[in-house]
C-alpha cells in the first residue's frame, strides 16, 4: 500500500470517529468492531479501490455517495472531471451523452438489470471500450434504493473481436473471389470445349468425310479388277476405318459440347446421354421429369451445369458403381430445381467421398457451388449410391 493510501484511509477514519463523538453517537457492544477486523475493512477497502472494475454507488437522484480509485481514474481519463462525493453523475458527463445515460440509469432505478457497452476516443485516435453494467441497490421491503455502476475496460477483448471480423471479411471475400475464379476458369473451359468441338467435327470430320469419298471414288474405278482384288479388299478395309474415325470424332465432339444442347435443348440432350449410356453400358437408365421442370427455358449457364452433372455422374457409375439399374428424377418447385441420381451399385464409403483426389465428385461439388446449389451424397458400401442436387431458380 502507497503511503498517500494509507495517509486517505487514516484521514477517513479519524473524520469517522470525530463524527461519532461530535454528534454523541452510541455505538452498541455489538456493534463495535475489533481491531483486527478494522484491519480487515482496510484491507478491503484497498483491495476495493485497486481492482480493475471501476465501481460508483449513486443514490436515487443520482448523487455519488462512493466510488473507488478505479472509478475516480477513469472518470478524469475519460471526462477530464474530478470525482467527488455529492456530486450528480449527469453533471459530470457530457452532454452528448446526458439523455443517453438517463434513460439507461432511470431503467436501472425501475429494478432494471442493465449490461452493455459502450466506447470513447481515446490517445493517437483511437477508441476505447468499456463495459457498463447497472445494478439496482434494494432495501429489505424491496425498494429501490440507488444503483451500482460497474465499468470495466474491454478494449483488448473488442479488438480482438474487430480484428476477426475484419479476418472473417476478408476470407469471404477471398471465398468469393476463388469463386468467381472458379466460375470464369469453367466458363473459359466450355468455350474451349466447344471450339474444340467444332474444330473437330468440322475440320477433321469433313477432312475424314472427303477422304472416305476419294477413296470410294478410287475403288470404284478400280472395279474392273474384279471382285476380291487384293487391291479392293485394301481399299475396303481403309474405308471401314475412315468410318470408325468418322464416328468416334463424332463422339469426341459431342462429348465436348453437344450440338443438340444448343439446338434442342437441355432435356432432349439428357435423354440422348441417357440413351447412349444405356445402349453403351447395358445399364438400365431411366428418367422422370416433372411437367412443371419441362416447360421451365434454361439459360446456357444451367443447362451446361445439369448437362453436366449428369454426365459426370453416370460416367463415375460406369466406371466405379457396377450397377445395373440407374434412376434419374428431376423435379421443381417455385424457385428451385431438385435433380436426384440413384444406382444399385456397390456404393461409395466415406473414405473414397472425402477423398481429396477424388476428380469426379469434387467436379460435381464445384459446378452446383457456382450456382448457388446445394449437393449432397448418400452412400453405403453393397447398397447403392443416391446423388442429391438443388439448384435455385429464379422464374
Amino acid at each position: 500500500m502507497h503511503s498517500s493510501d494509507a495517509s486517505k484511509i487514516s484521514n477517513n477514519t479519524s473524520a469517522m470517529h470525530q463524527y461519532i463523538e461530535e454528534n454523541k453517537i452510541a455505538i452498541p457492544e455489538s456493534k463495535r468492531l475489533p481491531l483486527d477486523t478494522q484491519k480487515a475493512d482496510q484491507y478491503l477497502k484497498t483491495i476495493f479501490d485497486y481492482t480493475e472494475t471501476a465501481y460508483l454507488l449513486l443514490d436515487q437522484k443520482l448523487i455519488i455517495l462512493a466510488f473507488n480509485l478505479r472509478a475516480e481514474k477513469w472518470i478524469y481519463q475519460v471526462y477530464g472531471k474530478k470525482m467527488e462525493k455529492g456530486r450528480c453523475i449527469i453533471d459530470i458527463v457530457p452532454k452528448s451523452r446526458t439523455e443517453m445515460i438517463k434513460g439507461d440509469y432511470e431503467k436501472a432505478l425501475q429494478g432494471k438489470h442493465l449490461n452493455y457497452e459502450s466506447n470513447f476516443p481515446g490517445p493517437f485516435g483511437r477508441q476505447i471500450w468499456y463495459n457498463f453494467q447497472l445494478s439496482p441497490v434494494m432495501s429489505e421491503q424491496n425498494k429501490v434504493l440507488g444503483l451500482v455502476v460497474a465499468i470495466s475496460d474491454i478494449t483488448k477483448r473488442k479488438n480482438a473481436e474487430i480484428e476477426k471480423e475484419k479476418l472473417g471479411e476478408a476470407l469471404k471475400a477471398s471465398h468469393l473471389g476463388l469463386k468467381k475464379l472458379v466460375a470464369h476458369v469453367q466458363s473459359a473451359k466450355e468455350e474451349e470445349r466447344l471450339h474444340i468441338a467444332r474444330e473437330v467435327h468440322d475440320e477433321l470430320g469433313q477432312l475424314l468425310t472427303t477422304t472416305k469419298i476419294e477413296l470410294s471414288m478410287i475403288n470404284k474405278k478400280l472395279s474392273h479388277l474384279g471382285e476380291g482384288s487384293y487391291i479392293q479388299d485394301e481399299l475396303f478395309h481403309v474405308i471401314e476405318l475412315i468410318n470408325k474415325s468418322i464416328k468416334s470424332v463424332k463422339k469426341i465432339a459431342t462429348d465436348l459440347r453437344p450440338e443438340m444442347l444448343d439446338e434442342l435443348g437441355l432435356l432432349e440432350s439428357i435423354r440422348w446421354q441417357i440413351e447412349e449410356f444405356t445402349n453403351n453400358k447395358g445399364v438400365v437408365c431411366k428418367l422422370s421429369v416433372s411437367p412443371e421442370f419441362e416447360s421451365l427455358t434454361h439459360d446456357i449457364n444451367l443447362s451446361t451445369t445439369m448437362y453436366r452433372i449428369v454426365q459426370e455422374a453416370l460416367t463415375n457409375i460406369a466406371r466405379h458403381a457396377q450397377a445395373t439399374q440407374v434412376n434419374i428424377v428431376i423435379k421443381t418447385s417455385i424457385d428451385n430445381i431438385f435433380m436426384v441420381i440413384q444406382d444399385n451399385g456397390i456404393g461409395i464409403s466415406e473414405e473414397a467421398k472425402n477423398k481429396k483426389n477424388s476428380f469426379g465428385l469434387t467436379g460435381l461439388r464445384e459446378r452446383v457451388m457456382l450456382l448457388n446449389g446445394i449437393i449432397d451424397f448418400t452412400s453405403r458400401v453393397g447398397e447403392g449410391t443416391v446423388v442429391y442436387v438443388q439448384i435455385p431458380y429464379m422464374i
